[in-house]
């Protein structure tokens, strides 16, 4: 009896150690997945805009790291982890930086300076810009002031055979926008003069290019 007890004994210890092994297992193999953020900030030095991290895989890395992409392919953040691979992406850097580049964009554009805008539009949307800067009223004054950003977040990317790579973000903003006449009336902004706005901005850049800039290519409200 006392043989019988023995060996249930080892049986058992055998069975429990089989069981921490797998949970083990199970927990540090556990890939986290992409958490899309919402940061919230204001603009500073614009040097950066759009610019992706300066370290870069090398070739043979990211032949051998592209197949090993554990999200499910065509979600957004199996392109994440894709464009990571390829192209060094960091995606919080990308989101503080779009939200530079969104500032400046907005406030060159109200005051009408194309010269600043140029390096960080796409030739479409650059001339576009311009039309509209010299259409604009000669004594038409507008007012445009970013209180805040509640939240920019990447709703969408894709890259396609010719590496050309299209970044859709969302930003949502509390903001003051406003045409005046005389610099009374922007004295006397209120609480009640800001609006919350919604609006897509999407950004591009080929991969193969010597360049870490993403150019704004479209906006959508």
């Amino acid at each position: 009896m006392q043989e019988i007890l023995k060996y249930l004994d080892i049986i058992i210890i055998s069975i429990l150690v089989i069981f921490l092994l797998i949970t083990l297992r199970r927990l540090l193999g556990k890939k986290v997945g992409y958490i899309r953020t919402k940061p919230i900030g204001s603009l500073s030095d614009n040097t950066d805009i759009i610019k992706n991290d300066e370290s870069k895989l090398n070739s043979k890395e990211k032949s051998e790291n592209i197949e090993n992409i554990n999200y499910p392919e065509g979600s957004l953040s199996y392109k994440i982890e894709l464009l990571k691979q390829k192209d060094g992406f960091d995606p919080k850097q990308f989101i503080e930086s779009a939200k530079k580049a969104f500032t400046m964009i907005v406030n060159a554009f109200v005051k009408g300076d194309i010269a600043t805008l140029k390096p960080f539009l796409t030739d479409d949307i650059y001339n576009n810009f311009v039309k509209s800067v010299e259409n604009k009223e000669i004594n038409q004054n507008i007012h445009v002031e970013i209180k805040e950003f509640m939240i920019v977040d990447i709703y969408d990317l894709e890259i396609d055979s010719q590496d050309n790579a299209k970044i859709v973000v969302k930003f949502f903003t509390k903001q003051i926008r406003k045409a005046y006449d005389d610099i009374v009336e922007i004295n006397n902004l209120s609480r009640a003069d800001i609006k919350e706005y919604s609006e897509s901005w999407i950004f591009v850049k080929n991969l193969k290019d010597n360049t870490s800039i993403w150019k704004l290519s479209n906006t959508k409200m």
